[in-house]
């Protein structure tokens, strides 16, 4: 095999020795999949350039003219080209690829408290910690007519990087007894599962919960033992609840 049609596989080889040295070769996974699928491409496709030039070059004689003002690169040097750009090239299209999806959820999130300010939803208020954009705590307010009336329910919200197309992870830090809220502080909300959509917003998704708190779902329970006292003795349910909302919420 000739050093001109081996070159793709040295370029990879050159590629991945200098990306362990320097420290840059991502993680296994689905991340490095990507990666060394785009080295691959970027090298094939830099190799399949280079052969059709010189193939051209050779078709009409321009190697001949052209020698004394600019002499055709020798494979060495092509090679001492590509092991010098090609990392850099690579190395800003990974960082592209990991910036993009952020970029968008940052502005999104940012849309989101803009709009939170202008319009807060009743009872309830939510920002960020600190100067994370992507971990919010939100605050809920008992609503009243309910067993949850007067407390005050803090949440922790986390954005994933390619919001809005993934749903926050949203959960209490305040204790409630409540069938669709376990110990861990998990809610049990089809909107935070499978019926997300990307139109829903944070505003809403604290609407929802307020609404949960109204009107729990026995039917769908997080925690059984609290759904059945709310089917079977809701007198007993609401007053545990009350109690907690003092112990915990006030």
């Amino acid at each position: 095999m000739s050093l001109s049609r081996s070159l793709p596989a040295v370029h990879v080889l050159a590629v991945i020795a200098i990306n362990r040295r320097m420290g840059s070769l991502p993680k296994p996974g689905k991340e490095g999949v990507k990666f060394s699928f785009l080295i691959v491409c970027l090298c094939l496709l830099f190799h399949q350039v280079v052969s059709c030039i010189r193939w051209c070059w050779r078709l009409f004689s321009l190697r001949r003219l052209c020698s004394a003002v600019r002499p055709w690169p020798s494979i060495h040097q092509q090679l001492a080209v590509v092991v010098v750009v090609l990392p850099v090239v690579s190395a800003f299209a990974l960082e592209s690829s990991h910036r993009g999806p952020c970029a968008m959820a940052l502005k999104r999130i940012q849309k989101e408290l803009q709009d939170l300010g202008n319009d807060p939803p009743a009872n309830c208020s939510a920002g960020p910690v600190g100067d994370d954009q992507f971990n919010w705590q939100a605050t809920i307010m008992g609503p009243p007519d309910c067993p949850y009336s007067g407390g005050v329910f803090f949440l922790n919200i986390n954005f994933p990087s390619d919001y809005p197309f993934k749903p926050p992870k949203v959960h209490f830090t305040t204790k409630i007894y409540h069938c669709n809220v376990n110990s861990n502080g998990a809610i049990c909300l089809d909107i935070l599962k499978d019926q997300w959509s990307p139109a829903l917003t944070i505003s809403k998704v604290l609407l929802s919960i307020s609404s949960l708190l109204t009107d729990p779902n026995p039917n769908d329970p997080l925690v059984p033992e609290i759904a059945q006292a709310y089917l079977k003795d809701r007198a007993k349910h609401d007053q545990t609840a009350r109690e907690w909302v003092q112990k915990y919420a006030m």
